[in-house]
């Protein structure tokens, strides 16, 4: 401050001295409460208490004087004001004008203003009373000295008791840091104290980092043992490019951090940030689910706005293309923008580039703006990264990391194919060996479409004469919820999916009655009742028909896609707890698909379809290799044909199950040979993959023989053909027919495959010649009778 004021003030008359002590003090900007606190204060003019005209006269004259600077203004210039305050202390005159003061507004604690706590701890600092400005600074952040002494003073810093002092530059320096304001003279005396605080000694730490001097803070964490040193490492190990030591040290901090701080807390500081963004620096699937776990489970309440950009980032890498719009709009007001942390704005701008957007107009101001102030304050570690964001001057160097270059973002197929590759194998599916039941009196469920890709079931209570099947009666879930123990007409299976009906109870009129409603997972209960020949499904025209039921699991599926290849899974669950899934399969058939762990979780990887270069080929080779021991893989891909694959069979394999008192068809292949999996014939992919006899096998396959063979087949089977339904499935519901069709295909000997399902079979006596066969002749009344007769051994 220059000495002439100083001089001024010295030799200011008792009443201009009073009134500049008062503003000092108490800040105050209402001409009524000054015009009282004078009074109190003892002046008197004409032995009368000062009015209003009386005070805007002295007020005059501090303007005159270069005391007040501005008309109208009622508040002294900070400089001033500190000197002032301290001047009143040194005379013996502070305490009577803070008890004046503080009458006039009291200070209640805890603080209603920001105003209140900054005066307070002003007059206890002046006061020199240390036990109750510690009292204070344990209830208030460490950076209101920043406002109880500014500008800066490091003499009356200095006076300090050690423990005041080092708080006082610590909350200099982190208000500074923050701000991006310089510190230098604070920045210094910190250096210099011997002891300092965890805290004090983080906020030196990010200093001397912000400002380039990364060998100074590795220096300084030699030997500190603390969370807070811990996690200065860390971010320091990262800034090195050792990203790895990086993550690992963030690790031990965070749980040592989480045994004070709960479970879902992360680090409270700007540094912690970094443990993200390490994360996603090394880049592998497991790195960017530990980074995915912690910003969806995060509890923290600084820094927010950033651990959910990071977030949407992460999303966004993981191949939701549609999060990209909010990387670009979070939070994009300038005045969100302006009040928001330093590193905060860096990291965003950062993610922008990650994900390959342009800064937004909005976030490009305030970075220009942070930069200036950066270069002013002479932090260089933060300018330059800024600069390197910006794309304006030379590439930072000797400040470690450059952050637009920390995060490489993987191809979403490099990380799928990883994710595959650690997905684990499936429980094998159950198969029901259950018997029909009751052969005169039985319980039938009939299947019923939706018309929308929805099933539902309906049990019928059906009884046999004259050899049919009555049309029956419905039977509702209650009874068979009920009694389906004792009922003597159902077969172990039927009560088995009695069992699964779920009763829930509601109340209705507030509760006074209740409502019991019974519902019957359909998908669930048709797993059990697949092979099972009292199973029927309603056609359109409303008769019911013997139904199949067939399992199957979802299949890998590998396809060209412009000159690319795409990876799906088909058909993939509908949603995370879909266990089954009920498909139509032609007029008389019904698919149920079961969903294991492992399909979920490869559904999860691939979302509705993964993309690949063909670049990617020979990882995704690796890949499905690795998946075809748990998964069945159709590949279009024909350099799979390599020495460990076989020339698939391209044979029609017919699979029969009985179905009522018929049967049903299906024309597939199997490519691998009996204990391989089926396919359709010419569709899926050229090369299959799968397992034979507990190894892995693939198979190279010829579609459209298949398809001419097939063709062939079915040219020598009219009967059969007729049938043929959607999905080169067909079902048989009369006998004879169904015999006719089995001695069809019987005669085509090795040009097809023969398998009977469930094991059951319909068996069909060898061609009787003519000639053995005996015509017996004999006389009615009016008529003769013919008929044939075959002599039985």
């Amino acid at each position: 401050m220059p000495s002439v004021l100083i001089r001024t003030l010295a030799a200011l008359p008792p009443g201009e001295r009073q009134l500049a002590e008062l503003l000092a003090v108490s800040g105050e900007t209402s001409l009524s409460a000054i015009v009282t606190g004078l009074g109190k204060l003892g002046h008197r003019i004409d032995g009368r208490a000062p009015k209003k005209d009386d005070v805007l006269l002295l007020l005059q004259r501090l303007r005159g004087h270069g005391i007040l600077a501005d008309e109208g203004q009622l508040a002294l210039p900070e400089a001033l004001a500190h000197h002032v305050a301290r001047m009143a202390a040194r005379e013996g005159r502070l305490d009577a004008v803070a008890t004046i003061v503080r009458k006039l507004r009291p200070a209640p604690q805890p603080f209603t203003t920001w105003a209140l706590a900054v005066r307070e701890l002003r007059i206890e600092l002046h006061g020199k009373r240390w036990d109750e400005v510690r009292s204070l600074t344990s209830m208030l952040p460490r950076y209101i000295f920043m406002n109880a002494c500014r500008p800066f003073d490091g003499a009356w810093i200095a006076e300090l008791p050690a423990d005041l002092r080092s708080h006082a530059l610590a909350g200099f320096v982190e208000a500074s840091t923050c701000d991006l304001q310089p510190a230098q003279a604070a920045l210094a005396m910190l250096e210099v104290e011997p002891t300092l605080t965890d805290g004090e000694h983080r906020i030196l730490v990010e200093r001397l980092i912000m400002a380039g001097r990364l060998d100074d803070a590795e220096h300084r964490l030699t030997g500190r043992c603390s969370l807070e040193a811990d996690v200065g490492r860390a971010f320091l190990a990262f800034l090195g490019g050792r990203t790895s030591e990086a993550i690992a040290t963030y690790e031990v901090a965070l749980a040592a951090y989480r045994k004070r701080a709960g479970n879902r807390a992360l680090f409270p500081d700007r540094t912690g940030l970094f443990f993200i963004v390490a994360l996603l620096a090394e880049g592998s699937p497991k790195s960017l689910a530990r980074a995915t776990e912690l910003t969806r489970r995060a509890n923290v309440v600084a820094f927010t706005t950033t651990y959910n950009l990071l977030a949407e980032l992460l999303r966004v890498m993981a191949g939701h293309a549609d999060n990209l719009p909010y990387l670009t709009s979070i939070s994009m007001t300038t005045t969100i923008l302006g009040a928001r942390d330093p590193v905060e704005i860096l990291l965003h701008g950062a993610a922008t580039l990650w994900a390959k957007l342009k800064l937004p107009p909005e976030l490009r101001v305030e970075l220009e703006t942070r930069l200036a102030l950066a270069e002013a304050s002479d932090l260089s570690w933060y300018a330059g990264q800024a600069r390197d964001i910006l794309g304006v001057g030379k590439p930072s160097s000797g400040h470690g990391v450059r952050l637009v270059n920390a995060v490489t973002p993987r191809e979403r197929w490099a990380d799928a194919l990883d994710a595959l590759l650690e997905i684990a194998a499936p429980k094998p599916l159950k198969r029901s060996t259950e018997q029909p039941s009751a052969e005169t009196h039985r319980l039938v469920w009939i299947v019923r479409g939706s018309g929308h890709g929805w099933f539902d079931l309906q049990a019928r209570e059906q009884r046999r004469s004259k050899g049919a099947w009555s049309v029956g009666k419905p039977v509702a879930l209650k009874r068979l919820s009920d009694e389906g123990k004792h009922l003597s007409f159902l077969g172990a299976t039927d009560r088995a999916v009695c069992a699964m009906i779920v009763a829930e109870t509601t109340y209705e009129s507030y509760g006074r009655y209740p409502r019991v409603s019974y519902s019957l997972d359909a998908a669930r209960a048709l797993v059990a009742l697949a092979g099972k020949d009292n199973v029927l499904i309603e056609m359109k025209g409303g008769e019911h028909d013997p139904c199949e039921v067939r399992q199957s699991a979802p299949r890998l599926l590998v396809a060209k896609k412009g000159t690319g290849l795409a990876l799906s899974l088909e058909p993939r669950p509908r949603g995370d707890d879909a266990t089954f899934e009920i498909l139509a399969s032609g007029a008389r058939a019904v698919e149920i698909v079961t969903f294991a762990p492992i399909h979920h979780a490869i559904a999860r990887v691939l979302g509705k379809q993964l993309e690949l270069p063909r670049s990617a080929e020979s990882q995704l080779r690796a890949v499905l290799q690795s998946l075809s021991n748990t998964i069945t893989v159709h590949a279009d891909l024909s350099d799979l044909a390599d020495a460990g694959s076989i020339r698939g069979d391209s044979r029609p394999w017919f699979l029969l199950r009985v179905l009522g008192e018929g049967c049903s068809v299906a024309a597939r292949v199997r490519p691998l040979g009996p204990e391989g999996p089926v396919a359709c014939p010419g569709q899926g992919g050229s090369t299959l993959l799968g397992q034979v006899s507990g190894r892995p096998a693939r198979a190279t396959r010829d579609l459209v023989d298949e398809i001419q063979r097939l063709d062939g087949a079915l040219a020598a089977c009219p009967v059969l053909s007729s049938f043929r339904g959607a999905n080169l499935d067909f079902v048989l519901a009369d006998r004879d027919q169904a015999l006719e069709v089995v001695l069809e295909l019987r005669a085509l000997g090795d040009a097809i495959l023969l398998e009977w399902l469930d094991g059951a079979t319909l068996r069909v006596s060898e061609p009787i010649p003519l000639d053995q066969l005996r015509v017996v002749i004999s006389s009615e009344i009016g008529s003769f009778v013919a008929r044939l007769e075959l002599p039985m051994p």
